[in-house]
């Protein structure tokens, strides 16, 4: 398995690496430092977020069933249409060199 991570400190500590190491996964080294338009659940939390924005919950619990009943309403077509804009994703965050995208 290969993953992507972006820089923040757990995710470069000795420790995770190792973990991951050990678990027989490869980290991508040449990441972005900062590159949430490459982090597709970046996406899909936005998404979440701009659905739930405006509404007042009067507890937690309310709150993480709202969540619960949109995380619910996201569709196989969904996820593959954010699945298939990666390669227009890289291509915008190379012609960029580097710079934050529409994404």
């Amino acid at each position: 398995m290969v993953v992507s991570q972006d820089y923040w400190s757990v995710h470069m500590s000795n420790k995770s690496k190792d973990w991951l190491s050990e678990q027989n996964v490869s980290i991508i080294e040449d990441w972005p430092k900062y590159s949430p338009d490459l982090n597709l659940s970046e996406s899909v939390w936005g998404w979440m977020s701009n659905s739930l924005a405006g509404q007042i919950f009067e507890s937690l619990d309310d709150f993480k069933a709202a969540v619960k009943r949109q995380w619910d309403l996201i569709t196989d077509k969904y996820l593959q249409s954010l699945y298939r804009s990666l390669p227009k994703r890289y291509a915008e965050v190379i012609a960029r060199g580097g710079a934050m995208t529409k994404y």
